[in-house]
């Protein structure tokens, strides 16, 4: 009989071969003995043999940053991992929506549906507190009020000069709104792009969740 066990704390773009392996490894099991594996993100669930299942768990919880759960597990960590595995499929379908709709409407038409803000330039703010690094981007024109938008506090978006789908685009999170300026806060002090003139902000995912 198969049963399922709940893993976190997954190295970013982990991938079920690389999971496989390191239940095999880790394990002490053969490979064959795993079955149907799912990642979203840092979360993933993994379907083993009932007799392996407690074995598996007990060894991969051994591994630096890694959480495992049996699917038996009678504790609200089991309710918030499966919680939180549920939040990261649903944050990484909308991510993926933003992207396809980054690529079948221009600039324009994304800014007057309010998934987007066009004509921007960039200044520093600093760092603030939690060493995130701030830079506020606004019109070009002094006193020019900012459209009508969507993007708000806690949004994760993307900064960029022509195309918002580079994989080298500065991304950071809204901080602060204001009529006239959107302050975005990054994890380091990010390149000379964010400080160019005919910036565009494209909303991407919103983290408050």
């Amino acid at each position: 009989m198969w049963r399922k066990i709940y893993i976190g704390g997954l190295p970013e773009n982990s991938r079920p071969g690389d999971l496989l392996g390191a239940i095999a490894a880790q394990g002490e099991v053969d490979a064959g003995d795993v079955g149907d594996i799912q990642i979203s993100g840092s979360m993933a669930t993994a379907e083993v043999p009932e007799e392996l299942e407690k074995p598996i768990a007990e060894n991969l919880d051994n591994v630096a940053g890694v959480d495992v759960l049996v699917s038996d597990a009678e504790n609200p960590r089991r309710h918030f991992m499966q919680k939180a595995l549920l939040v990261e499929a649903e944050r990484r379908e909308e991510m993926k929506r933003h992207e396809r709709e980054m690529r079948s409407l221009s600039g324009r038409q994304r800014e007057k549906a309010g998934r987007a803000i066009l004509h921007l330039g960039g200044s520093d703010e600093g760092f603030a507190l939690g060493g995130k690094y701030m830079v506020k981007f606004s019109r070009h024109k002094p006193g020019e009020p900012l459209p009508e938008t969507e993007i708000t506090v806690g949004d994760l978006v993307v900064i960029s000069k022509k195309d918002p789908l580079r994989d080298d685009n500065p991304t950071g999170t809204v901080a602060r709104t204001t009529r006239y300026s959107v302050i975005v806060a990054f994890d380091r002090k990010p390149a000379g792009l964010v400080y160019n003139k005919g910036l565009r902000c494209d909303l991407h995912v919103n983290d408050i969740t």
